[in-house]
């Protein structure tokens, strides 16, 4: 005997009328059908059919909670009368008619339901288990899961995502901290992995449910009444086949007999025959063990919070200089701060100067220039051989400064589940246009797998810009995805003195107007556009010279063929050729105006500068650049369209009150570089007290125990 559940919005449910005919041939006898309405409507059933012998009950619930709270919401109503049937079935109205076609033809025949029943077993999902039905999930990722936005079923295709969708305080695990009872909770905590049931589908045995105190039902239902957040029925839909499934057979076990079934959630799903579908992803047992963990560990015995600074570099360009700004920020609230990078460099005087040791490391470079042809230590084999043999310290905290460390961090992998291991923040300044081959020689983001991998091996990643972060959207809520926009600090660096950098010794009139560009002459940042601009004020009869300042010989052949011939044709004297300079400000101190015309940036660093020194700043609208100016598009224009950008430039120049645009820059600066404070510290202590959260939510183990 069973009774029938069904949650009903609005979607046809003409299909139950079939669905229950199609049990009375099976000869599982149908008992009553409750409908619950939760968009102020009622469904119509022919109630001549199949239904005449069945009693049906309509109830009204406020459209909270989906049918989650539906579901939950008759258990409790109906708790001391369950044991009344031996099966509920629970039925989402769009069962058989969901937008995802794919997803529909999962459905189990309800024919083959019932002889699933006939087999005694407690919980039966009604989604195939291919892609995304009742399957494994390692618990540690699923108690972790908390989705950044959401786009309905019938926004598939355009993903166009719910602009009423609040993200979740806390994960998973919060959820189930809050609502289950301690028996519960650590039942489901000391399993490696768990059954999901996805599709909000599934027929359920009455003593399962019974099994469940009464208690943890209501404070089931509470929650989802509350509708604090859409993310709390996500929640609710991964616990379902969890709390009620039979008993947890052996981790061994698991492995053995269900390699193609162990997923990690939210993930990408890919089938046997290569088919990808949205949901999850396939963890193969033959070649990846999800069990698989770092044997170092040394616990860190220390009087204050210590963190480590990976660098790849200690030159005066943008991603060290950003990574100073961090440095400072922890430092003057009292953090243990050391950085390591494989070569030293002019910046090394400046980490130096704030207190923080610096590690130079050829082990390091080698690591980073063989990991894609050698076997690469994990993260925390390879902090353990460096730092702490030379400062006997332990980092609880790391941070990794660009995308080049992508494939030493995907070999993180469930060693940042060991107790003792530190925390990991990536810090991802780069974007696909803008590391060109480069991008392609890391063996961890060749691929959308493999990119998720490195995601995964991760605590939280940090974007420069949300262009960064925007090619890496797929995967947040993996992890926490911020954004920490940078600043310049450029007035208060050391540098060369700046006595000899005048219009006098650079021969430039007094009356001239000065514009500079700063960066690697290359055909990417479109140099030649200000030599066009320059040409263009001239003519119009402004005195105009140009400052180019940065490297001729990365892009040599750009720069015989386009800088020089226009140098050559307005004279030495009108444009000037500068080599890079370890201090640029006094060369930008000279400039009316400063120009960007890149066409592909991230956050550009020579733009910040000028910002800075309140230079006012004409720019293109490459990649993140736009960004920077999102205050002031008029002096932004298209990368591609260079009548546009001479024409800014000479409106810009013949602009009385230009002085102020820069003021408002240099305010713009300011702020960046208070929001930059903030944020860091937020993140640190974020990132710490997930540490904390997964101690209490069993996602934290003894590496040295399981591995011995």
């Amino acid at each position: 005997m069973v009774d029938i559940v069904v949650a009903y919005c609005q979607k046809n449910i003409s299909w139950l009328e079939k669905g229950v005919q199609d049990l009375l041939s099976t000869e599982v006898i149908s008992r009553k059908i409750y409908i619950y309405c939760m968009c102020g409507r009622e469904p119509y059933l022919d109630l001549t059919g199949q239904f005449m012998n069945l009693e049906l009950i309509i109830n009204h619930l406020p459209n909270r909670g989906r049918n989650d709270m539906a579901f939950t919401y008759h258990i409790v109503s109906d708790f001391n009368k369950i044991s009344e049937v031996d099966y509920i079935f629970f039925f989402k109205d769009s069962m058989m008619n969901y937008p995802i076609t794919f997803i529909r033809n999962l459905l189990l025949p309800l024919k083959e339901v019932s002889q699933q029943l006939r087999l005694g077993s407690s919980f039966i999902c009604l989604q195939r288990p291919d892609a995304g039905g009742m399957d494994w999930h390692v618990r540690q990722e699923t108690w972790k899961f908390r989705l950044p936005y959401y786009a309905s079923a019938d926004n598939y295709k355009t993903m166009k995502t719910d602009k009423n969708f609040k993200r979740a305080n806390g994960t998973m695990c919060r959820f189930l901290q809050d609502v289950l009872g301690p028996t519960e909770f650590d039942h489901l905590k000391h399993n490696e992995f768990i059954k999901v049931c996805y599709g909000g589908n599934f027929v359920v045995r009455t003593n399962k449910i019974q099994q469940i105190p009464f208690s943890v039902w209501q404070r089931i239902l509470e929650r989802l009444r509350i509708h604090e957040n859409g993310e709390v029925m996500h929640f609710m839909e991964r616990t379902w086949a969890a709390l009620l499934s039979d008993s947890y057979a052996s981790t061994r076990r698991i492995i053995i007999e269900n390699r193609s079934l162990i997923s990690f959630p939210h993930l990408q799903f890919i089938d046997q025959e290569g088919r990808s579908y949205p949901g999850m992803q396939l963890l193969k047992g033959e070649k990846s063990d999800p069990l698989a963990l770092s044997t170092t560990v040394t616990t860190l015995h220390q009087s204050r919070p210590s963190i480590l600074l990976v660098s790849h570099e200690l030159t005066r360009t943008g991603a060290p200089l950003y990574l100073l700004h961090v440095a400072k920020i922890l430092v003057q609230r009292g953090e243990n701060v050391f950085l390591i990078a494989p070569s030293d460099g002019s910046l090394s005087h400046d980490f130096w100067a704030e207190g923080v040791e610096v590690i130079i490391s050829n082990v390091l470079h080698f690591k980073q220039r063989t990991c894609a042809k050698l076997s690469c230590p994990t993260p925390t084999d390879l902090i353990q051989d460096i730092v702490q043999t030379k400062t006997g310290l332990r980092p609880d905290t790391v941070l990794w400064n660009t995308i080049v460390w992508a494939d030493i961090l995907s070999l993180s992998g469930q060693s940042r589940y060991c107790q003792n291991s530190p925390q990991m923040i990536w810090v991802i300044h780069e974007w696909v246009p803008e590391v060109g081959n480069s991008w392609k020689r890391l063996r961890a983001i060749s691929s959308e797998s493999k990119q998720r991998q490195v995601v995964l091996s991760v605590d939280a990643i940090v974007f420069c810009s949300e262009l960064a972060r925007r090619q890496w959207q797929r995967f947040d809520g993996l992890v926490p995805f911020s954004t920490i926009h940078g600043f310049s600090k450029l007035h208060d660096t050391d540098g060369p003195s700046s006595s000899n950098i005048t219009r006098k010794n650079l021969k430039i009139p007094s009356d001239a107007f000065v514009v500079t560009t700063v960066g690697t002459i290359c055909l990417r940042k479109q140099q030649h556009w200000a030599i066009t601009a320059i040409s263009e004020l001239r003519q119009r009869g402004i005195n105009a010279v140009l400052l180019m300042i940065g490297d001729t010989e990365t892009d040599k052949d750009f720069f015989l063929k386009r800088i020089l011939p226009g140098q050559e044709e307005l004279g030495n004297d009108t444009i000037q050729v500068i080599p890079e300079q370890v201090d640029i400000a006094p060369y930008l101190l000279l400039a009316n105006l400063h120009i960007s015309s890149s066409r592909e940036e991230t956050y550009p660093l020579n733009t910040l500068e000028a910002m800075a020194l309140s230079i006012p700043v004409v720019a293109t609208r490459a990649g993140g650049t736009e960004e920077q100016f999102s205050h002031d598009a008029q002096w932004m224009t298209s990368e591609v369209d260079l009548d546009d950008f001479v024409a800014t430039v000479y409106k810009a120049a013949t602009m009385h009150n230009l002085s102020e645009y820069g003021k408002i820059l240099s305010q713009k600066n300011r702020h960046n570089e208070h929001q930059f404070q903030r944020k860091t510290e937020d993140l640190v202590d974020a990132v710490r007290s997930m540490k904390k959260e997964d101690f209490r939510c069993g996602l934290l183990i003894d590496c040295k125990k399981v591995n011995n």
